[in-house]
């Protein structure tokens, strides 16, 4: 059975992440340690100051807590899911067996009776199994919804409070996202996954 894990979901919504944050307003640049602005030629055509960065989506995915316990809950879900439907099919597949059994002492109209019945609880029982399945990828499409709102509030509030005009994404194991190198010393994964994983912990209290 095909199921739809929240990882896979993830990736697919990773991208509405990875794109750059760009504030009108010129925020002084504080003294972190990435970088020093640099002045760019804006929409007007006029040089201004800016302040760049830029995080690893993989390295945030490893240690970003909601992540972790999201993944963990839903690989739970579709163990439980799994266990449920392979014992459902144990099931139907042992009343055929009885079926075929017992055959030989039916009648014909009482065999063709169990036939459409057999056949119905089979249909049920593929019905069951989709739902199951459609059931669990919606609540792990709002998880990663979620997260991905989670991830882009907080940036856009870093990159206010830090004076940050752009902040970009980088993946290793996704390159569409257009960022393919950057010196190390551009890098905010760390600052980014504390203060994600602050906020986790903050909510969690509540």
């Amino acid at each position: 059975m095909k199921t739809t894990h929240i990882t896979q979901i993830f990736l697919g919504l990773a991208i509405i992440v990875l794109y750059i944050l760009h504030f009108t307003k010129n925020n002084t640049p504080t003294t972190q340690k990435n970088n020093t602005p640099i002045k760019v030629a804006n929409k007007d055509n006029k040089n201004s100051e800016v302040k760049i960065a830029y995080y690893n989506v993989d390295t945030l995915m490893a240690k970003y807590n909601y992540y972790i316990n999201a993944k963990k809950s839903s690989e739970n879900e579709i163990r439980i899911m799994q266990s449920d439907l392979n014992n459902r099919k144990t099931a139907f597949e042992n009343t055929v067996i009885g079926f075929q059994n017992s055959a030989a002492t039916m009648t014909q109209q009482k065999i063709e009776e169990t036939k459409q019945a057999l056949t119905l609880e089979e249909r049920k029982l593929v019905q069951y199994g989709q739902a199951q399945e459609s059931e669990l990828a919606k609540k792990e499409q709002k998880v990663a919804e979620k997260m991905v709102d989670n991830i882009a509030e907080f940036l856009k509030k870093y990159a206010e409070t830090n004076g940050y005009s752009m902040i970009y994404a980088y993946s290793k194991s996704n390159f569409t996202v257009g960022l393919t190198y950057a010196q190390t010393s551009y890098e905010i994964t760390d600052e980014i996954v504390k203060g994600l994983n602050d906020e986790y912990k903050n909510q969690t209290k509540k």
